[in-house]
Order: C-alpha cells, then structure tokens, then sequence
C-alpha cells in the first residue's frame, strides 16, 4: 500500500485539485497494484502552523509517502525513478498554484500491514489479482 500524506495550508486546494491530485497519484501504481492499495490524505494545517526555515508559509505543500506493498530493496535508480515519476505528477498543479514542495518516501514492512483484518497476498500473486480484479479485498487461504 502506498500511503501519501499531504500536508498544506487550509484551503490550498479545491475539491477538484483534490481530486486531480489523488487521481495523478494512484495512477504512479497501477499498472503493478491494486488501485485501492492507494490512500491518499489531505490535511490541512492552520497558516500560522507553517512554518519553513523558521519562518511561517502560506505556499508549502509537504507530501509524505508510505510503501508497504512493495520496496525499492535498495536500488537507488529505482527511488530515483519513482520520487521523479511522483514530481512529474505533481508538478503541474504545484507551479499553477505558485507552490514550494517536499516530496519524501519511507518504506514499512509489508508484514506490518493489514486490510480488513487480512495480511494482504503476496506480490505477483493469483490473490493479488484476484484482489484487483474485485477492486477490494476478498478472503483467500494463505
């Protein structure tokens, strides 16, 4: 699962740019994942809850992310690859609105991780597909 917190001032983005956002983001994962693997969360901060180098900011949009669905295992081109993807993504709205930006990545043990109650199937796996194919998790025997 990719989890992506998006930290920014309240009322930064509109609903639609909302959207667009999480819809440019799912995208980066799904020709691999399952689309609902994908979370994406807003939140927004009060403007004198911002600040940068000391000093409060009205323009700055933090993203964080998570991968817990699949790793990197190292192979710095890969995170490259991936944090360039993801600006691709993002940059368009991020200079329409005049925005600075962060972008960072960590990764979580995929054991550490849970749907509905359920260890997610392997990757690759038949469950997985069969997962994507129903757009949710379904129970499987492991």
């Amino acid at each position: 699962m990719p989890l992506w917190r998006i930290y920014h001032p309240e009322r930064f983005f509109s609903g639609d740019e909302q959207t667009q956002l999480a819809s440019s983001i799912t995208e980066l994962y799904t020709n691999f994942l399952p689309a609902f693997y994908v979370d994406v969360l807003f939140i927004p901060l009060a403007h004198t809850n911002i600040y940068i180098g000391g000093k409060p900011r009205n323009n700055f949009v933090r993203f964080a992310g998570e991968h817990i669905a699949r790793k990197f295992d190292g192979d710095k081109a890969r995170m490259t690859a991936m944090v360039k993807r993801f600006n691709l993504a993002v940059t368009p709205l991020m200079k329409a609105k005049d925005a600075d930006w962060e972008v960072h990545i960590a990764e979580t043990p995929f054991e550490l991780w849970s749907i509905n109650g359920m260890q997610p199937p392997p990757p690759g796996s038949e469950q997985e597909e069969s997962w994507r194919a129903h757009g949710r998790p379904v129970e499987y025997q492991s």
